[in-house]
């Protein structure tokens, strides 16, 4: 069967694949774009994450080794990280407690006071939080990503 002529040249154009390697990448670019930026955020996530750990990690060392000073546990905090948006906040606080399970119920360190009926006195415990606001590359308005990372490590100190 012959193609009548006027449609020979719509018949090439359409067999025609010059210029379609151009067409897939700029299909293909955005994706791309998209998933590097998303794995970049999430990698910075996971290290700032880490800061912040390392942060709060110094500042119960700093109790354990040097005891409970309120300002100086803070400035290891902050000493800790080159990242500045790092912050012991709430301040360290120093605390009696039992130890129940694996949480710290407070209680009084008074003279004679004992955890449960028969048990050890009562400890004292420093605990460290440290929180910083995380601004992720891409604004993916915190549908993937925490805007505040925050860590808490408590040690004790007597």
């Amino acid at each position: 069967m012959m193609t009548p002529r006027f449609l020979v040249p719509l018949c090439r154009l359409l067999r025609a694949d010059c210029g379609l390697s151009a067409v897939e990448f700029a299909l293909a670019v955005p994706v791309l774009i998209l998933m590097l930026a998303g794995t970049v955020d999430l990698g910075m996530f996971a290290y700032r994450q880490m800061q912040v750990d390392d942060a709060v990690q110094a500042g119960v060392r700093y109790a354990a080794i040097n005891g409970w000073d309120e300002e100086k546990v803070t400035a290891a905090v902050a000493a800790a990280t080159s990242w500045s948006a790092v912050q012991a906040t709430p301040a360290p606080q120093r605390i009696c407690g039992c130890i129940s399970g694996t949480s710290i119920t407070e209680t009084s360190c008074a003279a004679g006071t004992r955890c449960g009926l028969n048990g050890p006195s009562p400890g004292g415990y420093v605990v460290v939080q440290a929180r910083a606001e995380f601004a992720p590359l891409m604004p993916w308005h915190g549908m993937i990503l925490p805007s505040v990372l925050t860590a808490q490590a408590t040690v004790r100190v007597e």
